[in-house]
Formats: C-alpha cells, sequence, structure tokens
C-alpha cells in the first residue's frame, strides 16, 4: 500500500493527529509531512511511523512515496 494513504488511514482509524504523532516521534509537524508525503528520504522515521501506527505488512519500509 502507498505509505501517505496508509499512515493517513492510520491516524483517522486510531483519531490521532499528524501533530499528536510528530509528537510522539520527537519530530515537528512540517517534518513528519514531508516524510509522509515523501518530499524527506528519513528512512528511520518511516520506519518508527510504521511501528508506531502498526502498520507492518501494509506497507514496506522502503518503498518509494
Amino acid at each position: 500500500m502507498n505509505f501517505e494513504k496508509a499512515v493517513k488511514e492510520a491516524l483517522i482509524d486510531k483519531r490521532m493527529t499528524q501533530s499528536a504523532l510528530a509528537k510522539q516521534l520527537g519530530i515537528s509537524g512540517p517534518y513528519l509531512s514531508d516524510i509522509i508525503r515523501g518530499n524527506r528520504i528519513a528512512q528511520q522515521h518511516r520506519e518508527r511511523i510504521i511501528v508506531s501506527l502498526g502498520l507492518q505488512g501494509n506497507v514496506e519500509p522502503h518503498e518509494n512515496a
């Protein structure tokens, strides 16, 4: 599944905002948004997003956005 779509769906399912996820990860909201949209290459953060939202198996950690 597309990383951006998977993250957005997971946030909705968990009733969580991108800001809350960014705070949980210790990064800024705009930086998280760039990672989600694929504008930043931040593999470590992508993997933490996948784990935080329980997306293992739904998206590949190395998938291009």
